[in-house]
């Protein structure tokens, strides 16, 4: 199934494109097939990569996820790696092919410890004052505008991604 995924990612990859100073990448939750529908987010990205004496990427983070619109998201280079990038809850793997840009996002496994302890309220972006909630997640999905048939597909997307890793997949298109 994860495969599946991943030859998804590749070939969204291919249609993901950058806009000037406005860019936008995908956000993608790994997700069973019948729910792929739902796995798949736009996002704006802030500060994007633009070799390797990148130092910081961010990107708001998809609020169907979050249940909060504007969440900013930063990643800082890991010392010494050329691929690798944190937070103090996240770790991306990041790699390049020609013109295109992709990690494979994971909380950390100390935080997912933390997260499996406490099942539902977890720290996430250093950056935010509140913890992230599947309930609260979900209870905003009806604020959304969202069809009955809709809100259970990403229901089941946001239930994905509070317990698999990796959380996500970002897609975005440097050039």
């Amino acid at each position: 199934m994860r495969s599946l995924i991943l030859l998804i990612v590749m070939s969204i990859s291919l249609v993901v494109n950058a806009k000037g100073a406005d860019k936008t990448g995908i956000y993608i939750v790994p997700t069973s097939p019948e729910f792929v529908q739902y796995s798949r987010f736009e996002v704006q990205i802030l500060d994007s990569y633009a070799g390797d004496s990148t130092q910081v990427i961010s990107y708001i983070f998809p609020e169907v996820l979050t249940g909060e619109p504007n969440r900013v998201l930063s990643l800082k280079r890991i010392p010494d790696t050329l691929n690798s990038w944190e937070s103090d809850q996240l770790i991306a793997h990041c790699t390049t092919l020609g013109e295109s840009f992709s990690c494979n996002i994971s909380f950390k496994k100390e935080i997912q410890a933390y997260w499996n302890w406490h099942r539902f309220i977890i720290p996430f972006a250093h950056a935010s004052s509140t913890a992230l909630s599947k309930e609260k997640s979900i209870a905003h999905l009806s604020t959304m505008g969202f069809t009955l048939e809709a809100q259970s597909g990403l229901s089941h997307v946001i239930d994905e991604w509070f317990s698999n890793e990796p959380g996500g997949i970002l897609i975005y298109d440097f050039k």
